[in-house]
């Protein structure tokens, strides 16, 4: 059984002022197949065709780099310490970019989503217990500004 945490969360292209400094902004989502994009592994693969959708519609560009891991917070870190542009979930990144540590990138484009769930393998295992731990994070997951539209 899955419960909504944050169903509406999205993927964001985002870089460090550094980088930015150093690499200039991007202008397209073409412009992201010449710069060193951080990577992720999904299911077993590096996951390097990131999809948007815009007004051009949905697109998907193939990125490259040097930097890959299977650790979430690693690749934030990579982003924060100018390693390159990183596609990550809203809720990993979003204190960042309040801070301006991190800088959203191409903003009119919507990336993937990336919902987040709360998984219990079975209705029976729904315990108060468990039921009050689920209302605790969707509460917390609710003070989170959402990601602009």
């Amino acid at each position: 059984m899955a419960l909504p945490l944050a169903p509406h969360n999205r993927r964001v292209l985002v870089a460090s002022p550094e980088y930015l400094a150093r690499e200039g902004a991007l202008k397209s989502p073409a412009d992201l197949a010449g710069r060193e994009c951080i990577l992720w592994f999904r299911n077993e693969h590096i996951h390097n065709a990131w999809s948007f959708s815009g007004a051009a519609g949905q697109q998907t560009i193939i990125v490259h780099g040097r930097y890959v891991s299977n650790d979430a917070d690693v690749s934030r870190r990579w982003a924060l310490a100018g390693y390159g542009i990183a596609y990550k979930s809203w809720l990993d990144v979003q204190e960042e970019i309040a801070s301006g540590r991190l800088v959203p990138l191409l903003a009119d484009l919507r990336g993937e989503k990336a919902p987040l769930n709360f998984i219990c393998p079975h209705r029976s295992q729904f315990s108060p217990v468990v039921r009050q731990i689920y209302t605790i994070l969707r509460d917390f997951f609710a003070t989170i500004p959402p990601q602009a539209e």
